[in-house]
């Protein structure tokens, strides 16, 4: 059951509630550069700031498709479409195109679909001693799978084979 739904689907909370409510939840969720699927369709997020004549400094949010399809949203409501809070159908979902290799200090996981100056964002690591440390929620499936792998016992070096 999503959140902030009752045993119907139905929000419990009026929408502009539920906005404040997850505000901090989406602006981490939906980063400039990272990609998203809405619809069957592959959108990547961007955001910008811009002064405008009558309101002072305004973020903007829009999600474009290969295609140019673009999406524009108000960036107070972006909660409202947090994966596990929306109708079904209006989801923003982001998508997790994941690499693992072996450092010194363990094996890194990465997101191929995210970068960060030019690099893939790191989202998980397993220390020699098993310990994992994830860096942002992810999916069930991916989180299953990494977890599986730290605690089944394959050595953690470069000759290890990818998880992913």
């Amino acid at each position: 059951m999503k959140r902030f739904r009752d045993e119907a689907g139905q929000l419990t909370i009026t929408t502009d509630e539920l906005a404040k409510l997850t505000l901090d939840e989406a602006n981490a969720y939906y980063t400039h550069g990272a990609r998203y699927e809405h619809s069957g369709k592959i959108y990547v997020c961007n955001r910008s700031s811009d002064r405008g004549v009558h309101r002072g400094i305004q973020e903007k949010v829009k999600f474009t498709s290969e295609d140019g399809h673009n999406l524009f949203f108000d960036p107070d409501k972006l909660g409202t479409f947090l994966p596990d809070i929306a109708s079904d159908g209006l989801e923003i979902v982001k998508v997790y195109d994941v690499g693992n290799s072996y450092s010194r200090t363990g094996m890194t996981f990465w997101n191929r679909a995210e970068e960060i100056n030019g690099e893939y964002k790191n989202i998980a690591h397993i220390g020699h001693d098993r310990y994992v440390t994830f860096y942002e929620p992810l999916p069930r499936e991916i989180k299953e799978k990494i977890l599986e792998f730290a605690f089944s016992g394959t050595p953690i070096n470069n000759a290890g084979k990818p998880v992913f």
